[in-house]
Formats: C-alpha cells, sequence, structure tokens
C-alpha cells in the first residue's frame, strides 16, 4: 500500500499525449491531459450524427458539450475529494485507483448529473425481441437524450461516459457486443495512467460491473466465432469505428423513417469507415438492392433481388405502395427480421 501511495502522490512519470509529445503527469489524481484518440471528441462525432433526425430536430451542440465539460469537473471535484477512501481501503477497489477513477465517475454522473437509462426500456429483457419502434427517434441512439432527456440505452451510456472520462485523461474504449455497446479501460502498458490496467466496464444497469470478454460472448446474445475473428465485435473500437457505428445508428433512424435513399447514402459512409465490418455490409447491400428494385417497378415475386434469404419474404403489396407514396413505412418494410444478419445497431440490454 505504501509503494501505491508512493506512486500515486509523489510518482513522477513520462507518457506520450495524443499528438505523440512528452508531458509530465500530475501528482494529483484525475488533472492529467485529455486522452484523446487522435484528437477526436467522441461526444461531437455522436452529436453530429444525432443532428436534423427525429428527436434531435433542435440540438444545441456547443452548449450540450460545454455541459459536458461541467460534468467533467464536477468528476474531477469528486474524485480527489475522495481519493482517501481508496488509500484507505484499496481492496474495495479492486487495488486499482483506475477502477476507483471509473466508480468515482459513474456515481458522479448518476446523482449529481442525473444520468441513467430511459425508463420507458428499462422493462425489456434480453429474452423479449426489441420494440419495433426502438431506434426511430434520435433519442434512443445519441447521447443528447441523456444529457437533456429522459435518458439513454445501452448504445448512447457507454459513449457519454467515454466522452466524460476522456475529458479527464481516462483511456476508455468503446467495445462492442452483440447490439450492445460497453466501455473497457483500455492501458495494458500503463502509456496513459500511473498503473498499467485493463478491463471492462458495465455501467448501463444498477451499479457497476467488471465483466469479462467471455460474458459477452454470449450476451446479450451469442456472437459467431468468425465474427469476433473478424475484428467486429469485443475489440477496442478505434476512432473511426466509433464514427462508423454512430452513422450506422443515423443511417437505421433514417431507414426507419422510410427514407431509404437517404439511408443507402450514410450507411455506405459506414462501411467506408469500417470495411471489415461485413454486417455493414451486408446492410448496406440489402438496402442497395431494395432501393433499385424500388425505383424499377420490379415486383418481388417476377424479379426476387439478391438478397439474403431471409431478407427476401417481403410483403410485396406493401412495398409497392410504399413506392407509389414515395416512401417505406417501417413496420410494412423489415429491413432487419428478427435474428437476421442486418439487425439495429444498438439494442436494449441492462445487466438485472
Amino acid at each position: 500500500m505504501a509503494h501505491l501511495k508512493k506512486s500515486l502522490r509523489k510518482g513522477r512519470r513520462r507518457f506520450k499525449s495524443a499528438k505523440g509529445k512528452k508531458a509530465d503527469v500530475p501528482t494529483t489524481l484525475a488533472r492529467r491531459p485529455a486522452f484523446q484518440p487522435e484528437q477526436t471528441d467522441i461526444a461531437l462525432s455522436n452529436l453530429h450524427c444525432a443532428a436534423g433526425l427525429p428527436g434531435a430536430e433542435k440540438l444545441d451542440t456547443p452548449r450540450l458539450l460545454r455541459k459536458l465539460d461541467q460534468w467533467a469537473e464536477l468528476v474531477r471535484v469528486d474524485t480527489n475529494r475522495n481519493y482517501h477512501k481508496f488509500l484507505k481501503t484499496p481492496w474495495q477497489f479492486n487495488n486499482s485507483s483506475a477502477y476507483f477513477c471509473v466508480v468515482c465517475m459513474v456515481a458522479v454522473l448518476e446523482r449529481r448529473c442525473g444520468v441513467r437509462y430511459n425508463p420507458k426500456w428499462t422493462g425489456i429483457t434480453t429474452d423479449e425481441p426489441i420494440p419495433r419502434e426502438f431506434g426511430s427517434d434520435a433519442r434512443d441512439l445519441f447521447i443528447h437524450a441523456i444529457i437533456d432527456g429522459p435518458g439513454g440505452t445501452c448504445g448512447s451510456l457507454p459513449v457519454l461516459h467515454a466522452a466524460v472520462g476522456r475529458r479527464l485523461g481516462y483511456p476508455l474504449k468503446i467495445v462492442k457486443a452483440f447490439q450492445h455497446l460497453f466501455l473497457r479501460w483500455d492501458d495494458p502498458k500503463g502509456k496513459y495512467w500511473l498503473h498499467p490496467a485493463r478491463f471492462n466496464i458495465e455501467a448501463t444497469g444498477p451499479g457497476i460491473h467488471r465483466l469479462p470478454d467471455e460474458h459477452y460472448k454470449t450476451w446479450p446474445r451469442k456472437i459467431p466465432l468468425e465474427d469476433i475473428e473478424a475484428g467486429i465485435y469485443l475489440k477496442s473500437l478505434t476512432p473511426e469505428e466509433e464514427l462508423a457505428e454512430f452513422i450506422a445508428a443515423r443511417a437505421n433512424c433514417i431507414a426507419m423513417h422510410g427514407k431509404l435513399a437517404d439511408a443507402v447514402k450514410t450507411m455506405r459512409k459506414a462501411v467506408e469507415l469500417a470495411p471489415h465490418n461485413r454486417r455493414f455490409r451486408r446492410t448496406y447491400a440489402n438496402w442497395e438492392a431494395h432501393r433499385k428494385f424500388l425505383v424499377r417497378g420490379h415486383s418481388f415475386l417476377s424479379n426476387p433481388p439478391h438478397l439474403l434469404p431471409r431478407e427476401e419474404n417481403q410483403s410485396i403489396s406493401a412495398i409497392q405502395q410504399g413506392h407509389r407514396q414515395g416512401q417505406l413505412p417501417y413496420g410494412q418494410l423489415q429491413l432487419h427480421p428478427p435474428g437476421g444478419t442486418s439487425p439495429p445497431p444498438f439494442g436494449l440490454h441492462q445487466p438485472r
């Protein structure tokens, strides 16, 4: 414990900042230069992708970012104020100053800032299908609903936690499970923090949990091994991959409002950012096939498009009706059938 105390209070070490320059690590906890992969603010990327969508018509991005800065300062002050608790009982925090910082951050955000899971969706369990209307409102998918709205989901809460934590220098990454996002403190070599650490953080449900990668291989849904090997799931996302997830969420919202052509263009950008993600590629290919056949006025019976088998059972009359009206109403065109290969980017999954 004496060694840990000395490292945290008096230790001076060097690290490479996001710009590649060397800088001194402050000795006071939670006063480090912000960890920002390639100088990318994840909050700004997320809010840009929400702009203009239903549920985000009056988005005030600068004000929301200022509020996140204020929340980060609250976390910093509270973490320093309670640091003595870690020094007295480090075993309660797994003998990890990193874990202590995460616990403080989540507690402050929940108790003092009102961060919570959207009550509208708290009753949905992993055994139930995702409601068909989920994702049609940008507040289901993006962080503005947490800062200025009813709350978040498993697709937005980890993003907000990462945005606040990175403002404090915490090396937090977004990780993707099947239709679920979670956080990871990812600094195995001690590049950004006083001590090397790497652990997963599940803070979308009551409390905070440290769960191994093995847990997410089967929760909330089983992940195909080939998708893990392809680097789609259970890896720390790069800034480009984070942005691709947000763009895919935007595309899904657009598609649910019947604007398939716009959704195809948007999804294409996600594919360009994450070309290894075969699920993005399949979604893009399927939507593009639907769009082309609708534009040409083809019948799915006489000229079936080359889609994945589970996406060929669409309602032809509904599709033709949507084409005549210039739109494709959600609920008539199943853009992501249950269990299919083009699911919504995020779901409604809380640990119980």
